[in-house]
């Protein structure tokens, strides 16, 4: 009885360690998508696509994105090798600076470096962000 109690309490121990654990990884990676730009929601009148949105939110965290920060954003990695010898990157850069230039936003190139929007940009962009949750929130008011 005694040896059935014993591994009996070092399993709930076990389960107990490997749940917080298990809280903390989640904890962890939720962090990192974050700084990667996962938890970037851009104004809707932009209209990025999901990549698109990923690619500018990571530029909104950090001074400049370089193509490997921004394959490691975008890409898992099976991917991202592949993607580092194409012109995948570019592409959706190209494609963001079309659409943020349609709202007087940059996307400045730093040879040999990567890409960054410029801090007055950024600027621009937050409140872009607070008046377009201002106005769902009338909308979903309104809705009501």
């Amino acid at each position: 009885m005694e040896a059935t109690e014993l591994t009996m309490a070092h399993a709930l121990e076990m389960i107990d360690t490997s749940h917080a654990e298990l809280l903390q990884a989640r904890a962890r990676i939720a962090e990192l998508e974050t700084a990667l730009g996962g938890g970037f929601i851009a104004p809707q009148c932009f209209g990025l696509t999901r990549t698109e949105e990923r690619l500018v939110g990571l530029m909104m965290q950090l001074p400049r994105v370089s193509r490997e920060q921004a394959a490691t954003a975008l890409y898992d990695d099976a991917h991202r090798a592949m993607v580092q010898t194409t012109l995948t990157i570019q592409c959706f850069i190209q494609k963001v600076r079309v659409k943020l230039k349609a709202h007087g936003i940059i996307v400045n190139n730093i040879y040999g470096a990567g890409w960054a929007i410029p801090a007055q940009d950024k600027e621009r962009i937050l409140a872009m962000i607070e008046a377009d949750s201002v106005n769902q929130h009338f909308k979903q008011k309104a809705a009501e």
